[in-house]
């Protein structure tokens, strides 16, 4: 029998999915200007046990082919990365939530 494995929490949300689990896992998708962000919330119990993964926010920006942005498209991306990462970390100590 084939296992599917990732480190990735959106990816083993997926998966679970494709297998029709209830996996303790809510996702977002946003774009912000050129930047496509994805959260994955991993709730405690069913979350952790069925994605291997600890309860929390995963974050995942897709950024593209970011060597092949001009300068501004670059300054961009790194803008819109840092905007969205501020409210979770440590100095902010807030606890969003998808919900």
């Amino acid at each position: 029998m084939l296992i599917k494995r990732t480190d990735l929490a959106l990816e083993a949300h997926e998966i679970n999915a494709e297998q029709g689990k209830d996996d303790g896992v809510i996702t977002r998708e946003e774009t912000r200007g050129n930047l496509k962000i994805t959260f994955a919330e991993i709730k405690e119990g069913k979350g952790e046990e069925l994605t291997k993964k600890r309860a929390g926010m995963y974050i995942t920006a897709d950024i593209g082919k970011v060597w092949q942005d001009g300068r501004e498209d670059f300054n961009e991306k790194a803008r819109n990365s840092q905007n969205c990462l501020l409210p979770y970390s440590p100095k902010q100590m807030t606890k969003p939530s998808l919900q």
